[in-house]
């Protein structure tokens, strides 16, 4: 099943509504090779199962936030009809961070491709693009680690999803705010 903000798509090609808000978050390990499934964490484990996860240690070396059609190839990205999600480079992986109706997804791979172009092993739907903000460096110390961190902090697992107060922009761009110490945020 491919899950995109707010809409999860079955096998058969057709989309339905997303799934009800988990309070989970969805971890694919690799991108490339995404299996059946992600790994499911609860808001409670954040933090010790992230400790434990290689690469997470690494330092953030810039971050930048991308978008794509939440609908169709040929319908044009206007009136909020797209997805937003976040690209975190480390020295050895890439790593995207997304909201959906279902709960916060993040997968890493080796390759920008493979955490850009695709969710869980399949393409996009559509054309992929900045979102228009210049990317960020990371600042000197702060790590993967400290992302999922400031998830737990922040109490991101419990803000229900919703259209248009608690979606994949907001997510996105609180995320690369912190990474860029932005509007009073940062990770640590």
């Amino acid at each position: 099943m491919v899950i995109r903000c707010g809409w999860s798509g079955r096998s058969n090609g057709q989309y339905g509504q997303g799934g009800e808000w988990t309070n989970k978050l969805y971890f694919t390990d690799d991108a490339e090779n995404p299996g059946e499934s992600p790994v499911e964490i609860s808001d409670d484990e954040v933090e010790t199962y992230f400790a434990e996860v290689e690469g997470t240690e690494e330092n953030i070396v810039d971050a930048r936030i991308y978008k794509n059609n939440l609908f169709t190839s040929w319908l044009p990205k206007l009136g909020g009809m797209w997805h937003e999600f976040t690209v975190v480079e480390s020295k050895s992986w890439y790593w995207s961070f997304e909201k959906n109706a279902e709960g916060i997804q993040v997968q890493r791979g080796k390759t920008l491709k493979s955490v850009r172009d695709s969710f869980r092993g399949e393409a996009r739907v559509g054309s992929v693009e900045p979102e228009g903000r210049p990317p960020t460096k990371g600042h000197k110390g702060d790590t993967i680690q400290h992302i999922f961190v400031w998830i737990y902090k922040k109490d991101e697992l419990n803000k229900d999803y919703h259209v248009t107060k608690s979606n994949c922009h907001f997510l996105a761009s609180m995320v690369f705010e912190a990474i860029a110490r932005l509007k009073g945020r940062k990770l640590q």
